[in-house]
């Protein structure tokens, strides 16, 4: 398929589908496909649920978060732009409702790009901690590995494999070339949501 062959007229007609190493209307694609299931779960909130937390800091102990319910999906994004920030082969995230995700210590400052997706890092040690995408202000895409139980975080969803290193692998369920189309997002969450029980 051709770029962005599934998404609006306008938007491929004025360009503006890629910023950041990412494509900003498929993260408006993926607020949608959420809001709809968020919605379908019964209304806009996540519950909390102490005994599904988990804390993560940067690399220097500056900055420290916690989350306090189970990511709604797990992920790893084998794009350039994440090769580029993270200096590996790729980033891994867990996503989460913003109401579940708080800054506990110190501040995060907005890096790479500074473009329209925030890039959240550790002002001191310039850890890559979180991100809040385009359009998508209800959610936070937290770095897997900044996380205390980096272990338990195994990618479910891997993206941008059309970009991906030759000799790279993850143990991902579902492959997409760049991103899921907005129509599967809903069961492809509902199915992490129904393996993580």
């Amino acid at each position: 398929m051709r770029r962005g062959a599934h998404w609006p007229v306008g938007v491929r007609r004025t360009g503006a589908w890629r910023r950041c190493g990412h494509y900003s209307l498929a993260s408006q694609c993926v607020a949608v496909a959420f809001r709809c299931w968020v919605a379908y779960l019964g209304g806009g909130d996540t519950m909390a649920d102490p005994s599904l937390g988990n804390k993560g800091q940067c690399r220097c102990g500056q900055v420290h978060f916690k989350v306090r319910s189970k990511p709604l999906v797990t992920m790893a994004c084998h794009c350039t732009g994440c090769q580029r920030m993270t200096a590996s082969a790729f980033s891994l995230s867990a996503l989460y409702a913003s109401n579940q995700f708080e800054v506990t210590r110190g501040e995060a400052v907005i890096g790479g790009l500074h473009g329209a997706t925030r890039h959240f890092f550790c002002a001191h040690c310039m850890s890559w901690l979180f991100t809040r995408p385009e359009g998508m202000d209800q959610f936070v895409n937290v770095r897997a590995t900044m996380m205390d139980e980096a272990r338990s975080f195994r990618p479910f969803l891997e993206t941008y494999t059309e970009e991906m290193l030759p000799w790279a692998a993850t143990p991902a369920v579902h492959s997409f070339e760049r991103f899921p189309p907005r129509e599967r997002f809903p069961e492809l969450i509902a199915e992490f949501a129904k393996q993580s029980q």
